[in-house]
């Protein structure tokens, strides 16, 4: 089965495969993510997974602290600042 990817896009390729073939048209980076499903449903907001709402929350804070959770990576770029999520913003639970 062929399913074209677009730059910048993330493709899903499901479970059960052991090979992947790949055809680029032109010079190309790809990143391949794999291993076992959660067998919970799982949280994302931003850069952060969690299970919880808590675990999503802790993770933004070690964020805006700064803390060894996230390590820092030499580059020449800034960090990038993030909001806190829109249920600890003015207004509560979405």
């Amino acid at each position: 089965m062929t399913q074209a990817l677009h730059p910048g896009r993330l493709g899903c390729l499901g479970e059960g495969r052991d090979e992947l073939r790949l055809e680029v048209r032109e010079p190309a980076r790809a990143m391949l993510l794999g291993g076992t499903p959660f067998e919970e449903p799982i949280l994302m907001w931003w850069n952060f997974v969690g299970r919880t709402r808590a675990e999503i929350d802790a993770a933004h804070a070690s964020w805006q602290r700064q803390d060894d959770r996230f390590r820092r990576v030499r580059s020449v770029l800034p960090r990038i600042p993030v909001a806190a999520p829109h249920r600890q913003r003015a207004g509560g639970e979405r």
